[in-house]
């Protein structure tokens, strides 16, 4: 199904936060679901208006043109993030664990994406037996 220009701008309007960055994304970079869910910080290049994609389809890494209008989307999410990230690790949250062996653990990042900073889980982790409880961030 493709939707034309009015149908486009009617969704986008309905659409918020990170939402509204995802559809963007997709629309405006050309990126595909999976490809959006492993971005991580450093594949973002401000300076040069670009974002690296890893692992793409045919499993290979490429290069592409990051809209303004994206951009100024992403710094403002990316600084929401920061600013949850830093309140997080101050309260002692934040700090990553592996609760899987190490092979098992990067077959779930290959699949799952790589856990970076791009999008906090609404609650904290309760991890049993370890005393303590981490905040995820995507």
């Amino acid at each position: 199904m493709v939707l034309t220009h009015d149908e486009v701008k009617a969704l986008f309007s309905n659409m918020t936060g990170t939402g509204l960055l995802v559809a963007t994304g997709s629309l405006r970079v050309g990126l595909r679901l999976m490809e959006l869910a492993r971005l991580r910080v450093k594949d973002i290049d401000f300076n040069m208006q670009t974002l690296t994609v890893r692992s793409g389809k045919g499993d290979k890494d490429r290069t592409t043109v990051l809209p303004e209008s994206v951009m100024d989307r992403l710094r403002v999410h990316m600084e929401k993030v920061r600013a949850l990230h830093e309140k997080d690790l101050k309260a002692g949250y934040g700090k990553s664990i592996f609760l899987t062996p190490w092979k098992e653990s990067i077959k779930m990042q290959r699949k799952n994406g790589d856990g970076s900073l791009s999008s906090p889980l609404r609650d904290c982790l309760l991890i049993p037996g370890a005393g303590r409880s981490d905040a995820s961030y995507q």
